[in-house]
């Protein structure tokens, strides 16, 4: 009879008619709470039947709106369990049916059960939320995980939802911190399955899904401590006003509620690469991600023992937009007078790359109104010799050329030497140095044996030809 009541269910939420898998969906509700008692729990077999008319209710669901309420409504079921074990049961049997079906499903259904994923994903954490974050309730949600569909060896469980797992994993448990704190012991708990996906897994892409997915935007999280990621410059055109530049700061590194620890996260990883099974690609991959970890631990600690002040110091706020002409300008008129070379604008270390960049580019340099021609300067500084003093025997400024680029743009050169371009001779030293015997390369055990193995194959291709004499005639 039990059995007959459960096909009952499976049947009236796969009709078409939406009032009818309404009213199926809260008699469900009720029949749950009540049948899953402490002595008659559900079997498997029996969850499995009520799985497939669930699966078939958001099949039959229609439109954007109708098929949200239908995802929200089935994931909440979890809730109406009254004991653990039939819950986790509930848990495990929806992603075997979402494994089971999820080759039949069609490109214009697919949305609407990816959108499912996330609801009943986090209503499986919201149920371990409710419980306090039970550690035995956790830890066999999360074996189930790692032996279900987290498992990179399973031939049963799809690629695809593998993939969008790792898509939704995160903002998951951002979700559920927004309205209560995860402790970092049990996201440290929920993570190592994710985390050691990436380390397990055969699939490249599955690899790289895991670390764009899962690894680096816990990167970007807040730390424990309540320090947020290390400041970055502000972009190019927020320079000009520093109160705006400070908004669009804060405004893009505004915390969040998921707070990890990333100096543990950092030998969590090292834990996961360092195994012996894992894949050199694999491993290469994660040790690089777990330097990131250690890099932002690091830029936390200095953050944090670093006094804080009140007011703001505008030498310290660094901006793309420059004035480099002024400054380039400066430089080169105070270095023609001293005969020096110009010294380089003093600029933050992320930032001087690009500006050598753009001052080897002579984009600062000012533009004369009549270009140089730059022929002309060149073939008469390598016609006149070049010499260290002058005829009174005062040292001699070095002379600077102009070349002219493109766009008018203009390039200061020091007048050097004429390079020597003669064919290269030994000297008499340097020819009895080349003709000197060299040590000779030692022989490994590897050349030894290479080297009897040819003799021995010349000495008996001599031997078929007559060459060389037997052992037996020479005996």
């Amino acid at each position: 009879m039990q059995t007959a009541r459960e096909v009952e269910f499976a049947k009236r939420l796969s009709v078409s008619d939406k009032s009818s898998r309404d009213k199926a969906l809260k008699k469900l509700r009720t029949w749950l709470h009540s049948r899953s008692l402490p002595s008659e729990e559900f079997c498997a077999d029996e969850m499995m039947k009520l799985w497939r008319g669930l699966h078939y209710c958001m099949w039959m669901s229609d439109k954007p709106l109708i098929q949200e309420d239908c995802a929200k409504n089935i994931s909440s079921l979890v809730h109406s369990l009254a004991t653990s074990v039939s819950a986790l049961r509930f848990v495990d049997c929806g992603w075997l049916t979402l494994c089971q079906e999820w080759h039949t499903i069609d490109r214009l259904r697919l949305d609407k059960y990816l959108m499912m994923m996330r609801h009943y994903l986090r209503q499986n954490f919201a149920y371990l939320q409710k419980h306090k974050w039970e550690t035995e309730l956790v830890d066999e949600m999360l074996t189930n995980f790692t032996l279900g569909i987290l498992d990179p060896n399973s031939e049963d469980v799809p690629l695809g939802v593998q993939l969008h797992l790792t898509d939704i994993y995160v903002p998951v448990l951002q979700d559920l911190a927004e309205k209560e704190e995860i402790p970092w012991k049990v996201l440290e708990r929920l993570l190592r399955p994710v985390l050691s996906l990436a380390a397990e897994t055969a699939k490249p892409v599955m690899l790289k899904a895991t670390c764009q997915g899962i690894i680096e935007p816990l990167l970007e999280l807040t730390s424990v401590y309540g320090l947020s990621t290390p400041p970055v410059f502000a972009a190019e055109g927020e320079g000009s006003d520093d109160d705006e530049a400070m908004d669009t700061e804060t405004d893009a590194q505004s915390p969040s509620a998921l707070k990890v620890d990333h100096a543990a996260l950092a030998q969590i990883v090292f834990s996961l690469a360092s195994v012996k099974s894992v894949s050199q690609k694999n491993r290469s991959a994660l040790y690089l991600l777990k330097r990131r970890f250690e890099s932002i631990a690091v830029a936390h600690v200095a953050s944090e023992s670093s006094p804080s002040t009140d007011t703001v110091d505008d030498s310290h706020v660094y901006t793309a937009e420059r004035d480099v002409s002024a400054t380039t300008g400066s430089n080169a008129s105070a270095s023609e007078s001293s005969g020096s070379e110009p010294s380089s604008p003093v600029v933050p270390s992320k930032k001087r790359k690009r500006k050598r960049r753009a001052a080897s580019a002579g984009s600062g340099l000012s533009v004369p109104s009549t270009p140089v021609p730059a022929v002309a300067s060149v073939a008469a500084a390598a016609s006149t010799p070049t010499h260290n003093a002058t005829e009174d025997g005062s040292p001699q400024k070095k002379k600077r050329i102009r070349l002219s680029l493109k766009d008018n743009q203009v390039k200061q050169f020091s007048k050097k030497d004429p390079i020597d371009v003669s064919p290269w001779k030994p000297s008499s030293k340097e020819g009895k140095s080349l003709l000197k015997n060299k040590t000779p390369t030692p022989i490994t055990p590897r050349m030894r044996r290479i080297l009897a193995q040819e003799k021995e194959k010349s000495n008996a291709r001599r031997r078929s030809t007559g060459d060389l004499p037997s052992a037996k005639s020479l005996s």
